[in-house]
């Protein structure tokens, strides 16, 4: 008896109706969890949001409706970033080269306020990197940053 609840055509029928459970509950996860971002194009599921610094540096402020927000390092080529448990620190902080981004939950107002702070860029080269933000449940924004260098008559 135990068997023949136990064969293979069993345990597999058990796992796809598992899979397909909890596969329909990530697209609520997903409804449920999508960050609508101040002052930039809000992207659909998976498209990255492009941000332009200027040359002559810029603090960039954007704002999401959601507080449980946090840095990841799958997609990200930072130099450095720190991050905390939610319940230690409600700020992290990442560094790429000299621009520095600050990451700033509020519980209370239910936002994370998103801040990049960048010097003027005299390296002659632009600056190009990602970043992305890890929301929880189930969710990862990128993060597509790019600034100019300043025209040689400028430095």
């Amino acid at each position: 008896m135990i068997r023949k609840i136990l064969s293979l055509p069993t345990l597999a029928f058990c796992f796809t109706l598992g899979s397909a459970f909890f596969a329909g509950c990530n697209e609520d996860y997903i409804k449920d969890t999508k960050v609508r971002w101040s002052n930039v194009k809000n992207p659909e599921y998976g498209d990255p949001i492009n941000i332009t610094l200027k040359a002559e540096g810029e603090t960039f402020t954007t704002m999401g409706d959601y507080p449980w927000i946090s840095f990841r390092s799958d997609v990200s080529t930072l130099d450095t970033f720190t991050s905390h448990s939610f319940s230690e620190a409600d700020k992290d902080t990442a560094y790429y080269k000299d621009i520095v981004i600050y990451l700033t939950r509020n519980k209370r107002e239910r936002t994370t306020t998103l801040k990049l702070v960048a010097p003027p860029n005299r390296t002659q080269q632009p600056k190009q990197f990602d970043f992305s933000i890890g929301v929880t449940p189930l969710g990862t924004y990128i993060f597509k940053v790019r600034q100019p260098a300043l025209p040689a008559k400028a430095q």
